[in-house]
């Protein structure tokens, strides 16, 4: 963050992201960080890669501050794991935030982050953007490239508080892999 605003104030600016914070869901590769799919068999596992999705983000400017919570293995209605806890719904903490990108639905509702990239098979960004009433969007499969991500089935894709959001984070996210 401190980078990319030494470069805003020297007039150069990274891409469309320039400075947004976001986050991306636990399962993403991104190097440096635990990527356990909240599986205690994994919890020592951190990426020494980042997937293709992370490395255009950063790219156009984004600032990555965290992960978001998953259920065991990402396979499930709910964000409950043995290593990180429950994430529940922002609305009412007695509900289920929706599986298995729950945590990143219930971080953008909370105001937490402007932007989550979530990641997708069965309706795993759809289900939690709509029980925590923000916008996600699975794209087709394969717009968005996993590269050293998630197995070939997951499509990754935004979760933000409006479809304006989203669509502007899709456009990086398809764009032309970064030099």
């Amino acid at each position: 963050a401190r980078a990319a605003d030494r470069l805003r104030a020297s007039g150069k600016l990274l891409g469309l992201l320039h400075g947004l914070p976001m986050t991306i869901k636990e399962e993403v590769p991104m190097a440096g960080l635990p990527t356990t799919a909240g599986d205690p068999n994994r919890a020592a596992v951190v990426s020494a890669t980042s997937c293709d999705a992370v490395a255009r983000l950063e790219a156009a400017g984004a600032v990555i501050f965290g992960k978001t919570n998953v259920p065991v293995g990402c396979l499930d209605w709910q964000a409950y794991n043995p290593i990180y806890g429950a994430t529940s719904n922002p609305w009412d903490p007695r509900r289920s935030p929706g599986g298995s990108s729950g945590g990143s639905a219930a971080a953008v509702a909370a105001g937490l982050t402007p932007l989550c990239l979530g990641g997708d098979v069965a309706g795993s960004i759809r289900v939690p953007a709509s029980f925590c009433g923000v916008v996600g969007l699975a794209p087709t499969h394969e717009k968005v490239p996993c590269g050293r991500g998630p197995h070939s089935m997951v499509v990754l894709g935004p979760i933000a508080r409006s479809a304006a959001d989203c669509f502007l984070a899709l456009g990086v996210l398809e764009a032309a892999a970064p030099a």
